[in-house]
């Protein structure tokens, strides 16, 4: 289910449709949706650095869903990189959508320097990231 079906009682501030996909940027927390095949490795993250510094950069902690509803590739071993660019301290939440999405997510748990949770379903997530009381 992608983010613009799903019922929130959270108003949404800002949406980016960029080429490597879809971010909704709410108050405490942003939803991406990336797009069918991207490559998303360190070099593709500079856009969404850029979205979430500008956004979340002085707040202490923030929540962040990957909603993979499209297929695409990751690079898991860029991921411990973010730590050092990222000054606060986000909750991660991936939603998958398949057996392949689940054990793709259990694997990059590995490699994620931030708290991960793994969620088969949007809605699990957004009650994950919105009952977390983001000091925000």
């Amino acid at each position: 289910m992608y983010i613009e079906h799903f019922s929130t009682e959270e108003k949404v501030d800002t949406v980016y449709n960029l080429d490597i996909g879809k971010f909704t940027i709410y108050d405490n927390f942003m939803v991406s949706e990336i797009v069918e095949g991207v490559n998303l490795d360190y070099k593709a993250c500079d856009i969404l650095l850029s979205i979430v510094l500008s956004h979340f950069g002085n707040k202490p902690t923030f929540g962040y869903i990957s909603n993979r509803v499209h297929t695409y590739s990751l690079v898991p071993t860029d991921l411990p990189r973010l730590k050092d660019l990222i000054p606060n301290k986000p909750r991660l939440a991936i939603v998958h959508h398949n057996e392949l999405g689940q054990l793709s997510a259990q694997f990059e748990r590995n490699f994620w320097p931030f708290e991960l949770e793994v969620f088969n379903n949007l809605g699990q997530a957004l009650d994950y990231i919105t009952s977390s009381k983001l000091a925000c």
